[in-house]
C-alpha cells in the first residue's frame, strides 16, 4: 500500500533542497563495503556519517515520524530490488553484509536528505550511536562514504543501475504526487552532484584500458561483471542437445560423457543453481570482482544456503577419481566459453583476461586439489594450454 506525507510534513521535506548544497549528503549511496565489495553495505547503500553527531547525548531520529516511515518503506523495497540486480548484487554478495546496518545507514542517510529533525548522517564523516530504527535496539555505525567503498572498484554503470532501483522503488512506496516529487528531486540532487559519486565509483573502472578484468568483462556484454560471468556458465541460450558456439559453460559439461558424471548429481539436485553460483563466484575472484568464494551472503545467493558455503577444491573432488584428461578436458569447455563469450578475441584485453583466467583454472595448484590419479598428473597439468589444445575439443 502506497503512502502520502502530511502538508507539513512535506514543507519540511522541501528544506531538504539547501542541506543538498553541501554536495555529500545523499541517498543511498553504495555501502559501507568491507573489502571485497561488500560490507555493511555491500557496495551499494550505505552511505555513512555525517561527522556533526558523534558524541552520546545526541537526540534520536523518531522511527515514528511520517517521512522515516515512508523512507523505510522505500529503502526496504529498494534492497529486495538491490539483492537481485545482477548489475550490481554482486557488491552486496559477501557474508560480511549486515543487512540490518545496511537498512538503517540508508535510512539515516536519507532521513538527513530530506531534513528529517535529528537526521546527521550525511555520509561525509562516519557517524556512530544512530539510533537503530528497525527497533532491534542496539546503535548503529555508519562509515563515511569514501572509506565505505574504497577499493571496491565500482564503476558507473553499477552505479546507475542502483540509483534506478532506488528511484523505482521510492515511486512504487510513495503514492502521493507532490510527496514523491519532492523526495525524487532531493534524492536526484544527491545522486547528480559529481562530489558524492566519486565517493562511490571509482573513475579508472569506467575505462576499458584501467578497469579490473571482472568491469571489462561485463563492458564487453553490456551489462556487469557477474552479468558476463553467467553468460560464460549459461550461455543466452544453454541448450546442451544443440551444438553451436553458445558459450554455455555448464551445458558443454553436461553434454561431454567423458566427465559430465562427476557433475550428474549436482546438475539433477537443482537443476546445477549451486553449481553455477560457485563457479560464478570462484570466477568472479580471479577476475577482480567483489565474490570471495566461500564466504557468500545467503540472501544474494539462496542457492547455497541449503548446503551452506561453496567447497574449497580438495574437499569438492575428493575420492572422484579425476584424471588429467578429464581436467584438461573441463578447462578447454572452460576456455571455450569465456572466449564465445568474449567475442572469439585475438589480441588485445580481452585475449588477455581469457589467458588470465584460464591460466588460474589450470594453474599447478588447482590441478593439485583437483586430479589424483597418478603420481605425474601435477606434472601434466602444469604443462596444459588450451591454446595447443591436443584433443581438439571444440575450441573456436
Amino acid at each position: 500500500m502506497k503512502k502520502t506525507l502530511t502538508t507539513g510534513i512535506l514543507a519540511a521535506t522541501m528544506l531538504s533542497f539547501g542541506v543538498l548544497s553541501a554536495g555529500c549528503e545523499g541517498g543511498e549511496g553504495e555501502g559501507e563495503g568491507e573489502g571485497e565489495g561488500e560490507g555493511e553495505g555491500e557496495g551499494e547503500g550505505e552511505g555513512e556519517g555525517e561527522g556533526e553527531g558523534e558524541g552520546e547525548g545526541e537526540a534520536d531520529v523518531d522511527a515514528a515520524n511520517p517521512t522515516v516511515v515512508l523512507v523505510k518503506a522505500s529503502i526496504d523495497n529498494f534492497v529486495g530490488k538491490a539483492v537481485a540486480n545482477t548489475a550490481y548484487n554482486g557488491w552486496f554478495s559477501n557474508g560480511s553484509l549486515q543487512p540490518g546496518v545496511l537498512k538503517n545507514c540508508l535510512v539515516h542517510q536519507v532521513s538527513t536528505v530530506l531534513a528529517v529533525p535529528n537526521a546527521r548522517y550525511s555520509g561525509s564523516a562516519t557517524v556512530t550511536g544512530l539510533n537503530d530504527l528497525y527497533g532491534a535496539g542496539a546503535d548503529v555505525t555508519c562509515r563515511n562514504m569514501t572509506d565505505a567503498h574504497r577499493d571496491m572498484h565500482i564503476p558507473t554503470t553499477a552505479y546507475n543501475a542502483l540509483v534506478g532501483d532506488v528511484v523505482a522503488a521510492v515511486t512504487e512506496e510513495i503514492d502521493d504526487v507532490p510527496t514523491r516529487t519532492a523526495v525524487l528531486t532531493a534524492l536526484s540532487g544527491a545522486f547528480t552532484d559529481a562530489a558524492f559519486k566519486a565517493t562511490i565509483v571509482e573513475a579508472a573502472q569506467d575505462s576499458a584500458a584501467t578497469n579490473t578484468p571482472y568491469n571489462f568483462l561485463g563492458a564487453a556484454v553490456e551489462g556487469s561483471g557477474k552479468d558476463a560471468i553467467l553468460l560464460v556458465l549459461n550461455g543466452a541460450d544453454c541448450d546442451a542437445s544443440v551444438e553451436g558456439n553458445q558459450p554455455c559453460f555448464v551445458g558443454r559439461v553436461a553434454a561431454d560423457a567423458s566427465i559430465n558424471t562427476f557433475f550428474a548429481s549436482a546438475i539433477a539436485r537443482d537443476d546445477g543453481a549451486r553449481l553455477v553460483a560457485c563457479l560464478q563466484r570462484q570466477l568472479t575472484g580471479i577476475a577482480g570482482g567483489p565474490d570471495v568464494y566461500d564466504n557468500a551472503n545467503f540472501i544474494v545467493e539462496p542457492a547455497l544456503e541449503d548446503l551452506g558455503q561453496c567447497k574449497d577444491m580438495i574437499a569438492a573432488h575428493v575420492g572422484l577419481g579425476i584424471s588429467d584428461a578429464n581436467f584438461e578436458a573441463l578447462d578447454i569447455h572452460a576456455a571455450t566459453a569465456l572466449t564465445l563469450a568474449l567475442g572469439s578475441p585475438e589480441t588485445g584485453k580481452a585475449k588477455d583476461i581469457i589467458d588470465v583466467v584460464v591460466g588460474a583454472l589450470t594453474s599447478p595448484a588447482i590441478c593439485a586439489e583437483i586430479v589424483e590419479q597418478g603420481a605425474t598428473e601435477a606434472v601434466a597439468c602444469a604443462q596444459f594450454d588450451p591454446n595447443n589444445n591436443p584433443d581438439n575439443i571444440n575450441l573456436p
